[in-house]
Parts: structure tokens; C-alpha cells; sequence
């Protein structure tokens, strides 16, 4: 509606003004003098009326869509929404927010939107192909943030990659590995990949494959490890956790026993180096033979005939 009122006026401008220039200078009319003066008024007056009408509506709208956030922000806190899914949502709804208002203020100004809506359009297409591997991640930042299938702190086994997940950001996750080096994992390559998450339950069960030889017993070797289990304040030992020892096969050299005890996530690497110690330690005093790997050698000396 703006535009074509501004056209009506340019039109009746330009009338004018050709009328003018189709006339002598003597010959200009005070009636015609008087037209262009009211066409100019005219003109400035709507142009005006245009300005303020589309700088309130942008005050207006600048303030409808802080509220707007502010809401969504609230319902998606009290939603328990991760925090970096509430920044990435926030962004994203203040950016669309913003464009809408950007084209209504310019359809109130009388300026043409369609061409403006094309040239975004075929820019949003370039940057896309050329951002692929940006949206990838994005994508996938998103979605490890919305399933959450690991938060901060938890231990994560991505492939040959290990560690504790310090940050999880929209392109990026990062994980610090035991050595205290820092592991970035492009999220595009995380959320496509099989994660172990390894503290993802409040207890872990500590597996030890235990060896003893042919010519040892092995109740007496089962004894042992349940007492050092039994001992250890670190392990659980309720009904659901109970310390468990059993045969896992038969090798060449030894028979193999899995040893299981159950402990808290926070206490297993602790547990293991414990158990580990106290089974060699008792295996030594009660000589219960732990098989290794050995080479026998056999020299034959031959006399001069």
C-alpha cells in the first residue's frame, strides 16, 4: 500500500515536472508552481509518515522479540533443556526474528522485497555448499545435544579415542584423555559414530582375566580371589553386585579365570590396581604358579671324531 501511494506521488511529481520543462520560464503559472509545492509537501509528508510508522514498528518489534525469547528461554529452562541446545535455539529464533522485522520494516518503506528475498536466498545457497562440512557438524551438535548420549565429565570411547568429555559445544565436542592431552572431535563425525560411554551408570564391574597353571587347584585359587574381593572396601558386595569367579577357558599353557568385582565409576581404576596387586602378593604366598611365556633352550655339544 505504501509503495504504490509513494509511486502515486512520484508519478504526480514527475507530471509536474515535465509539464514545467515542456514550458517557457515566462510562461510558468503560479498554478503550476502551486502543484509542485503541494506534490513536494505531499510527497515529504508521506515519506515522513512512512519513516516513523517503520521506526516504531522496528522499536516495537525489537522489544516483541526480547520478550519472545525471554519466554522461550524460561519454558525451555523449566524443560531441562541442556544449555547448549537453549543457546544454539536462542540464536537461531533471534536471527529468523530479526530478518522478519528486517523485511517488514523495508515492505513499510516502500522498498522491494521480492528481489532482496531472491539475492538472500541464492547467498544462503552458496554459503551452504560451501559450508557442508560446518552444517554437518551443526547438525550433529545438535543432535548429540537434544539425544544427549553423553553429558560433561562422562568417560567416552569414540574409536581409537578416549577421554573425559570437557565441553560440548554446537561444531566441536572435547574430551581430555587420561595423559591430559586434549582430543577435538568434529561433532558431524561424532554423532555418525558408535560411542562407548563408559561412566555412563554409577557402578562398573571390573573384569580380570586371571592365569594359573595346570598343577594348581582351582577352588583354592577361586578362595583366594573371593577373599581379596571380600577385603577390598572399595568393592561392593551386595546381593546384586556379589564378587564372581569363574573359568573362562582353557588355554595351552594355564587356565584362565574371569574375576569380576563390582565398584563405584569413580573408584574402578583405583580397584583394579588394588586387586591386581594383592592377587599377585597371595598367589606368591600360597604358590599358586602364574603361567608366563618361556623359551627353552637346548644346546648339544658334538666331540671331533
Amino acid at each position: 500500500m505504501n509503495r504504490l501511494f509513494l509511486a502515486d506521488v512520484a508519478k504526480e511529481l514527475s507530471d509536474v515536472t515535465d509539464e514545467l520543462k515542456n514550458s517557457d520560464v515566462s510562461s510558468v503559472t503560479p498554478n503550476q508552481v502551486d502543484r509542485l509545492l503541494s506534490a513536494l509537501s505531499s510527497a515529504g509528508m508521506k515519506l515522513l509518515k512512512c519513516i516513523l510508522i517503520a521506526l516504531i514498528v522496528y522499536f516495537v518489534g525489537k522489544k516483541l522479540i526480547k520478550w519472545i525469547l525471554k519466554i522461550m528461554d524460561l519454558t525451555l529452562d523449566r524443560s531441562g533443556v541442556d544449555s547448549g541446545v537453549v543457546r544454539f535455539l536462542h540464536s537461531l529464533v533471534k536471527i529468523t526474528l530479526n530478518v522478519v522485522l528486517c523485511f517488514i520494516v523495508a515492505g513499510i518503506l516502500g522498498l522491494e522485497t521480492g528481489s532482496l528475498v531472491a539475492v538472500i536466498g541464492s547467498a544462503g545457497l552458496a554459503v551452504g555448499l560451501s559450508l557442508q562440512g560446518s552444517l554437518a557438524n551443526l547438525a550433529g551438535g545438535v543432535l548429540i545435544l537434544i539425544t544427549k548420549p553423553f553429558h560433561i565429565g562422562d568417560y567416552i570411547v569414540v574409536g581409537d579415542k578416549e577421554g573425559t568429555v570437557t565441553t560440548i559445544d554446537i561444531f566441536y565436542t572435547r574430551i581430555l584423555t587420561v595423559d591430559n592431552r586434549l582430543i577435538v572431535i568434529p561433532n558431524g563425525t561424532l554423532s555418525n559414530s558408535t560411542i562407548l560411554n563408559v561412566s555412563n551408570e554409577a557402578y562398573r564391574r571390573v573384569d580380570i582375566t586371571v592365569s594359573i597353571g595346570y598343577g594348581s587347584r582351582i577352588d583354592k585359587a577361586r578362595q583366594i580371589l573371593l577373599e581379596i574381593a571380600g577385603r577390598n572396601p572399595l568393592a561392593l558386595k551386595d546381593e546384586e553386585h556379589m564378587p564372581e569367579v569363574m573359568v573362562s577357558s582353557l588355554g595351552e599353557s594355564s587356565v584362565d579365570l574371569l574375576y569380576k568385582v563390582w565398584t563405584k565409576q569413580e573408584d574402578y581404576w583405583m580397584t583394579r590396581s588394588i586387586l591386581l596387586e594383592e592377587i599377585k602378593a597371595r598367589f606368591d604366598d600360597e604358590e599358586i604358579e602364574i603361567p608366563f611365556r618361556q623359551l627353552d633352550v637346548n644346546l648339544n655339544s658334538c666331540e671331533k671324531k
